[in-house]
């Protein structure tokens, strides 16, 4: 075999079934692939030989993953979860073990209720066990299919149970499913709504439910089709057998002795020749009989004489012509009939005795319509396959019925009629034209019609492109149903000779399928005029003399449009068709240009999403054709297809290769040669430079790039590829040459050195983080990078030289927590980089320049620069002003500015009267200059407040540093607009602070001293009552000052404040009490920093450890993912820490805990920890190896002071190569590590290795 094939073979349940199908498959050398699913290990092993190398296990999801699906189809996101739900929430999804189906079923029954109710979710936490998963997925999904089956309503399980009478596999149509429900009386009848529209809306919340699976989507998202999940029919397979609902029979299950009452019976015998049913089932207690099988397999009809419901799939055997079911007429409780059968069924004479019959389903082939079927008075469903005898008949009993729709007589009166569909074969020329005016006089009496479908049947040769019929339908002077939904005419032989002008009568038509001779610009006309038209299809067999033209007005919710022609000669003009969202074209392609114009003109259709094209034939169509196609603005989902010969039958089973599976812009031509010509690449090719870009482009944050890049190994790359966006958290935690030979396209990087608690002095001068090995290696790699941001690294003069050469487009130059450059790196950047946008030195320590002052400022391009923010308050020398007004006067852009303390008050002023669109700023010293000369006064506060009141777009302030109280009510204007206010580096009492802070109503973001004490907390409590982020820092290091904020703060906090998701609070004392309330009040607590000013300082009032206090934090905030702790913390506080941070991944320890146990709960319980801060606690060797088993999922570990020896943490570079040990002597970094004892230890993870600039006080194990 000289092809290669693809096969897969889903949910094999069986070796055996395995080797019959094996036996199938042809030999092939040329790398064919056979891919099989399982849940059995056995099946997979016998499917691959038994090597187990080709056995790929399905892992479970993530707990992101688990957690965004459950939140998703319960919420829509996470964050709109009410925070009372968060912990079951939690625990639901944990328990569900990462299966997709489970999460999904669990998180569909608590949406579907009406009410969301706290009971109903901690009845699914206490009914789901922990180990859920431990056995089997099987057994544990069934756990989870219980449940969730048992909080059905009533009325869902008795239709959740009926459909075990369907075979494995089966393809359910909810039309026929849904009037099945009718007639078993399963449906409760409502005052709005009929017995059927209630019926579709219980399927549509099974599916909802997530109960049963889709097949078939309509044009309108509509199920029109289903099938049962094989777990799913497993359960209702065994609640059906425990209720006694349903009884299935097969070859495999004769044998129903036990079974007292068989009320539903389910033959499934298919094949076999020579199965019956058992004789001990009483026939005449069955009230639903489903046969699937042989003719000669089914037992007697007759014998079941109280059967409502009769659904038979019948298969002839050789020989066998005719199936008799006259003996159905005595069924006087039949309801639905439908039966499928390949040989011709003979029905009674008369079936006027079946007075409770409401759906009449026989696809099959009929020896005579029953004359008395249309005086059936409960008939709501007729279904019909007519031979041409069938429609004599019809033009023959014109007399015998009732015309009149106004009677109230039984007799041959069609008013209850709601929907007849016809399937015709060939139809005779004699008497077609009776037979035609005798069914549209039918049709006229039934006034209740809601369809009416006549197409011909699907075994017959039609070509509904270039026939021609013989017969037109003359139906001009009909009364149409005024209530008609569905009208579908599709008639090889009898067709209309132009749409119908009675079809502007139907106000409720919804769906339109019609076959015409030719289309006028009238009949467009009256199609536009139907308000309810949301499908409409066009069979025109003449070409248009005219252009199809689709203006604006009308057809304002049709969504669906299929137009079938010789010539596509159609333009839809501005606004017209605005809701449609699929278009369907089938036409030939052997035609001239008659109009001159492009074919088709669709740019203005604004809500397509897909279009479809089938040509017949050769010519030169194509190219117009595509290229009006391809260019559509919203680049639809697009399917074009090349077909030789004429069209005969469905379109949709036409032998035609697709040229266009992707959205974009790729055209192939396939010819009826085999070999085709091809004018895109390969499809493999095609899935990398489209598909799969197209794919990546969405995920935007770096945890979801880095899932994709596991994928496999082509994902790896590709990812790899167009990556833009690279965050790197530990900069020796991987080497620059390994980033550059992964990454080709960056566009912006973010780098990070030293630990984040080197800001607080534990990690020594000199220890490294120095950004010259990257910035050596990244410039020639990345010419085009736009943004670098360096956070707690040593930047040299030299090293922003390099920047400034190495990306001639550097847009954003961001230094946090850096040091060892001066003003001359920064004139350097400020001079060469000429289109800086941003240049951003937060927190910085800037070298004094060696020899005279440089004015960095002046550097900046002339005459006008792209300047969007600056900010340089960490800059301690003075610049000068005239530079820095000229600088912010040619930065129109300019939105963000923050200046140094040398910036005075009036010179501020000055600036705001130049930028008066800043969204944020800085303010410097925020105090007037010294040494006014006699007759001058430094400005006002009126004057201040003028220019501020001008910042009408400034909703972020920051600075006032060593403020002048006075000057303080100047900001009042701006108040009421700031979102953010960080004053922590003035020093201010909270009776000055409070006039402002009650004027700032809107504040998500504070940050200030402690100084402000806690009667400026209560008015922080009082006025900012949405904010979400506060931080409070100690005044000096080390100090103790009287106004330090207390535990009655942070209680007034809780109360008023009870959205806060950040919390930093450095405090002179705390109480348990205080921190409990604090948990209650705020649950969506994300990070909660403590610090207690006094080491080991127990609870203010009760003189115990603060370990209640932690505990409620980490019990009641369960979004907790970053936690401080300080005061007198024992073992205890540690213990709550494992049990309940399951959420905590950042941790700082210090002067806390009293034995290593403290650390073996925080390893063995916070399974999401990445950073552990340790210092001045009592932890040995043992509290350090006791993390061995979860080092590997950490970022880092840091341990300062602790009681950790050199031998402890050999032993753990030993057992985890693949992390670095550095051990780090003496605070000061001039001591040489000799000692057994470590001062400080730091553990990361590198795929680097060691690093080669360790200075002499690291030793590296």
């Amino acid at each position: 075999m000289a092809k290669r094939y693809l096969i897969i073979i889903d949910n094999l349940s069986a070796a055996s079934v395995w080797d019959i199908l094996n036996q199938a498959f042809p030999e092939c050398t040329q790398r064919s692939r056979i891919i099989t699913t399982t849940r059995i290990i056995s099946v997979a092993l016998n499917c691959c030989l038994h090597r187990s190398e080709y056995i790929f296990e399905m892992k479970p999801l993530g707990d992101d993953c688990s957690r965004k699906l459950f939140f998703k189809g319960l919420f829509g996101s996470e964050r709109d979860c009410p925070h009372r739900f968060k912990e079951a929430s939690n625990k639901i999804v944990q328990i569900c073990g990462g299966l997709p189906l489970a999460i999904i079923i669990i998180a569909s029954l608590l949406a579907s209720q009406p009410v969301v109710s706290m009971r109903l979710w901690i009845h699914i936490c206490n009914s789901l066990r922990p180990d859920l998963w431990t056995d089997s997925t099987s057994d544990g999904m069934k756990q989870v299919l219980n449940l969730c089956y048992n909080n059905l309503p009533h009325y869902l399980k008795n239709c959740m149970l009926y459909l075990n009478k369907y075979p494995e596999g089966y393809k359910i149509s909810k039309d026929a499913l849904v009037k099945a429900w009718v007639a078993e009386g399963f449906i409760n009848v409502t005052k709005d709504l009929g017995m059927e529209k209630v019926a579709a809306r219980y399927f549509d919340e099974l599916i909802g439910r997530r109960f049963i699976q889709p097949i078939e989507i309509n044009y309108n998202d509509e199920v029109s089709s289903c099938t049962v999940h094989d777990l799913v029919r497993d359960l209702i397979a065994q609640k059906s057998a425990d209720e006694n609902f349903i009884v299935i029979i097969d070859g495999y299950r004769k044998n129903v002795g036990l079974i007292d009452k068989v009320r539903r019976l389910s033959v499934q015998f298919f094949y076999s020749k020579y199965t019956k049913v058992p004789s001990n089932i009483k026939r005449s207690q069955v009230r639903s009989l489903t046969f699937f099988g042989l003719l000669r397999c089914m037992p007697s009809i007759t014998d079941f004489k109280l059967i409502r419901v009769l659904n038979l799939q019948l298969v002839g055997h050789l020989g066998e012509n005719t199936l008799d079911l006259t003996g159905i007429s005595v069924l006087f409780q039949l309801k639905y009939l439908k039966i499928v059968c390949d040989i011709c069924i003979e029905l009674p004479n008369q079936m006027r005795g079946l007075q409770l019959l409401e759906t009449m389903d026989m696809k099959t082939k009929l020896t005579a319509v029953p004359w008395d079927v249309f005086h059936l008075p409960g008939l709501l469903h007729l279904y019909l396959l007519l031979e041409p005898n069938l429609l004599d008949w019809i033009g023959q009993m014109k007399s015998t019925i009732t015309l009149d729709a106004s009677s109230n007589s039984s007799q041959g009166n069609l008013n209850n009629l709601q929907d007849i569909c016809l399937s015709c074969c060939a139809l005779p020329s004699e008497h077609l034209q009776r037979n035609m005016e005798t069914l549209g006089s039918l049709l006229g009496a039934v006034s209740n019609l809601k369809t009416l479908s006549i197409v011909s049947s699907s075994n017959q040769n039609v070509d509904m492109v270039s026939g021609t019929s013989d017969a037109t339908v003359a139906w001009d002077f009909l009364t149409p149903p005024r209530f008609l939904q569905r009208f579908e005419w599709l008639l090889h032989d009898c067709i209309f000779s132009k749409i119908p002008e009675w079809i502007g009568e139907l106000d409720n038509l919804c769906i339109l399928n019609i076959a015409v001779r030719e289309l006028v610009k009238n009949g467009i006309n009256i199609l536009r005029g139907l308000p309810a038209l949301t499908s409409l299809s066009l069979n025109v067999h003449t070409t248009s003399i005219e252009k199809v033209i689709f203006d604006k007005g009308g057809f304002s919710v049709l969504k669906y449009l299929e137009f079938r022609c010789s010539a596509p000669w159609l333009k839809f003009e501005s606004d017209a068709l605005p809701n449609l969202r699929k278009l369907k074209l089938v036409f030939n392609s052997l035609f001239e240009n008659i109009h001159g114009t492009a074919p088709i003109s669709i740019e203005h259709l604004s809500c397509l999403e897909e279009i479809s094209a089938k040509i017949r034939g050769g010519g030169n169509v194509e190219f117009p054709l595509t290229s009006a196609i391809s260019n559509h603005p919203g680049n639809p989902r697009i399917n074009f297809q090349l077909v030789d010969g004429v069209f005969y039958g469905d379109e949709d089973e036409e032998h035609a290769t697709p040229t266009m599976g992707l959205e974009g812009r790729c055209w192939e031509t396939v010819s009826g040669d085999s070999d085709g010509v091809g004018r895109c690449p390969q499809p493999n090719h095609v899935l990398e430079n489209v598909l799969l870009e197209s794919i990546l482009q969405f995920l935007t944050t770096a945890r979801d790039r880095n899932m994709a890049s596991l994928v496999c190994r082509y994902w790896y790359h590709a990812e790899a590829e167009t990556r833009q966006e690279l965050f790197i958290r530990n900069c020796y935690a991987v080497s620059p040459n390994r980033v550059i030979e992964r990454f080709r396209g960056l566009r912006s990087i973010t780098l990070k050195g030293r630990p984040c608690f080197a800001d607080s002095t534990l990690v020594p001068k000199g220890w490294g983080a120095y950004a010259s090995p990257w910035v050596a290696a990244l410039g020639p790699a990345y010419p085009h990078l736009k943004c670098i941001f360096l956070k707690r690294m040593t930047v040299s003069d030299n090293d922003l030289r390099l920047i400034a050469q190495s990306f001639p487009q550097l847009r954003e130059l961001s230094l946090m927590s850096c040091d060892k450059f001066s003003a001359t790196g920064l004139a350097i950047i400020a001079e060469q980089c000429r289109h800086l946008h941003v240049l951003d030195l937060i927190n910085d320590k800037v070298e004094d320049t060696v020899d005279k002052q440089v004015d960095w400022i002046s550097m900046f391009p002339k005459p006008s620069t792209s300047l969007e923010s600056l900010l340089f308050s960490c800059v301690d020398t003075p610049c000068n002003f005239e530079s820095l007004e000229a600088l912010v006067a040619r930065s129109p852009g300019l939105c963000q500015l923050g200046v140094n303390r040398h910036v005075t008050v009036e010179q501020l002023c000055c600036l705001m009267a130049i930028a008066p669109n800043l969204t944020h700023l800085g303010t410097g010293v925020f105090r007037s200059k010294t040494g006014y000369p006699a007759g001058e006064a430094p400005p006002s506060v009126s004057e201040l407040a003028t220019y501020f009141a001008a910042c009408r777009s400034l909703h972020s302030l920051s600075g006032l540093q060593d403020a002048n109280p006075d000057y303080l009510p100047a900001i009042y204007p701006v108040c009421a607009n700031l979102t953010s206010l960080n004053i922590s580096s003035a020093t201010l009492t909270g009776q000055q602070l409070a006039p402002i802070i009650r004027s700032c109503g809107n504040l998500r973001t504070f940050c200030v001293r402690d100084s402000i004490g806690d009667d400026g907390l209560s008015a922080i409590a009082e006025t900012c009552l949405d904010l979400q982020d506060l931080r409070v820092y100690r005044l000096l290091r080390g100090s103790e000052h009287h106004l330090s904020v207390s535990d009655v703060g942070l209680e007034t906090i809780s109360k008023g404040c009870q959205k806060l998701k950040t919390l930093t609070y450095y405090c002179g004392s705390m109480t348990n009490a205080a921190m409990v309330i604090m948990s209650s009040n705020c649950p969506n607590l994300e990070v909660f920093r403590l610090s207690i000013l006094k080491t080991y300082l127990p609870d203010r009032i009760t003189g115990e450890p603060m370990d209640e206090g932690f505990g409620a934090i980490v019990m009641n905030c369960k979004k907790l993912s970053r936690l401080s702790t300080s005061g007198l913390v024992t073992d205890k506080a540690f213990a709550y820490i494992g049990q309940y941070g399951k959420s905590i991944k950042t941790l700082s320890v210090a002067f806390s805990g009293n034995t290593d146990m403290s650390l073996r709960y925080v390893f063995e319980g916070c399974t999401r920890l990445q950073k552990l801060e340790v210092r001045e606690c009592p932890f040995g060797d043992e509290g350090l190896l006791s993390g061995l088993s979860h080092f590997w999922n950490m970022r880092f570990l840091w341990m300062s002071s602790c009681r950790v020896t050199m031998t402890g943490c050999r032993y753990v570079a030993q057992q985890m190569p693949n992390l670095v040990a550095e051990v780090i002597s003496g605070h000061s970094g001039n001591e040489d590590v000799t000692a057994d004892n470590v001062d400080h230890l730091y553990l990361y993870r590198s795929l680097a290795g060691p690093r080669d600039d360790a200075p002499s006080f690291v030793k590296i194990l």
